[in-house]
């Protein structure tokens, strides 16, 4: 049985039989921060106290030795879960994290009846007292859970969740009978937020990245940004799941290794482009989302563009060796690079793939005008020509180009077919494949230079 949730209310409706492939489903069974809770492992309350968490332990290991599938490391689940509830240092964020009144549901790992459990939390936090600020506590979870596996409302319930915990933590009545719990703990309203709220978005979001899932770690930021929450709060929750969208990034440049030339094909660099792109685009999101001013840089930032420039010099790398083996720099290799600029970050490798797709169109330019050289048709040499003029990147380029025109301009023109292989190799092929190798040269020694420094950073 599979969950599908509801667009306008988040709850969980049975799957239409006649368009099921236009449903987004989720599996049944809930995902951290909440499916390793050891209040859920060993099937508590957040009121359990010390005597009922050691009965509920020593009946769930006689289970779990019972089972022949799997009990020693449920066995072992139980013992981490029996230890952390027992320790007051570790188990006062589990209690904020768990519910006091949780749904049966829970315990097995399943989300059912969403609607109702939501009514009921509602009702319990309208109450007086210690009833309504307990009911509070156990809404703020179910919203948060609720933001967790939900696919279209995830803003939404995220912005709601994070408006009630901020309510709740000035709760003087609710941080009194935490304190009175753990004394020793010295829960303030800053640790309880720190440790806690921005804990459980930031284990979440994380597991969206790992999954694939980025779109959802922009809906949290941005709903981190709609509750008013700082830059620097917004770092500090986002850092973990940028740091997995990294890693998939560094990934996918690793697609093809510098060892690999076989790969290194026109196909091939198209192919490690696309690979990339797929994983920086959601890094680069991300990014965007928080939205920092570049006057206040941080090293989680810093880290990001470094990989995201490394990945986007990656592809320039290949596309440099593939094509200079080739011997031409075609449309393609142009596609490829601008894939490349996209990627980009820094205004220095911005600027350096930019020109370098100026001098592909340079010298493709100049190929075709070759071609059409050879096949007799001077018009279109002339526009290539011209557009050889457009994009060059320096005053020899445009020297080059131009001297082309006047040839092609020149009252003797309709002899240039005529001159036949001395034209098309020695004052036209000879000069292309002269200066491209000039500029793969220029292009290498620039790779040396920015891995140098990457490998410093």
């Amino acid at each position: 049985v599979a969950n599908r949730y509801c667009t306008s209310c988040g709850a969980k409706v049975d799957s239409p039989g006649d368009k099921p492939a236009k449903v987004r489903v989720r599996p049944p069974f809930i995902d951290n921060p909440f499916i390793d809770n050891p209040f859920r492992v060993l099937r508590l309350s957040a009121k359990a106290g010390p005597a009922e968490i050691q009965s509920r332990y020593a009946e769930a290991r006689v289970t779990a030795r019972l089972d022949d599938d799997g009990g020693t490391e449920q066995s072992d689940r139980l013992l981490q879960a029996h230890s952390q509830l027992l320790d007051p240092a570790s188990r006062w964020s589990f209690e904020v994290c768990w519910f006091y009144n949780p749904p049966e549901s829970l315990f097995d790992g399943e989300i059912t009846n969403e609607n109702d459990v939501q009514l009921d939390f509602q009702r319990q936090s309208s109450q007086p007292g210690m009833d309504g600020t307990l009911g509070k506590h156990d809404l703020a979870n179910w919203l948060f859970l609720q933001a967790v596996h939900s696919t279209d409302q995830k803003w939404e319930l995220s912005v709601r969740a994070l408006s009630l915990w901020a309510d709740l933590i000035d709760n003087q009545d609710y941080l009194r009978m935490l304190n009175a719990t753990y004394e020793n703990q010295s829960l303030t309203r800053e640790r309880l937020w720190d440790q806690v709220v921005i804990q459980q978005f930031s284990t979440a979001a994380r597991e969206h990245a790992i999954n694939g899932e980025a779109g959802h770690v922009v809906s949290y930021i941005e709903a981190f940004k709609s509750a008013g929450r700082g830059n620097d709060e917004l770092v500090d929750f986002a850092s973990a799941s940028l740091e997995a969208l990294c890693d998939s990034v560094r990934r996918a440049r690793d697609t093809i290794t510098d060892d690999d030339s076989e790969a290194i094909t026109p196909a091939g660099c198209e192919n490690l482009a696309s690979v990339i792109a797929l994983q920086a685009g959601p890094l680069k999101a991300s990014i965007s989302a928080i939205n920092r001013p570049e006057s206040e840089p941080t090293a989680v930032i810093a880290a990001c563009n470094a990989v995201l420039d490394a990945a986007a010099m990656r592809i320039r790398s290949a596309v440099i060796e593939c094509f200079n083996n080739n011997e031409r720099y075609s449309g393609r290799a142009i596609g490829v690079l601008t894939r490349a600029h996209d990627i980009a970050v820094t205004k220095l490798t911005a600027g350096r793939l930019s020109d370098d797709i100026k001098s592909a169109i340079f010298y493709s330019a100049l190929d075709e005008m070759s071609t059409h050289i050879t096949g007799n048709r001077l018009d279109s040499a002339l526009e290539a020509a011209n557009r050889a003029v457009a994009s060059a990147t320096d005053a020899e380029q445009r020297a080059q180009a131009a001297g082309f025109i006047i040839r092609l301009t020149g009252p003797n023109r309709r002899r240039l077919t005529s001159q036949g292989q001395a034209w098309r190799e020695s004052s036209l092929g000879g000069q292309i494949r002269s200066s491209c190798l000039g500029s793969v040269l220029i292009f290498v020694l620039l790779i040396g230079a920015s891995t140098s420094a990457f490998i410093l950073w």
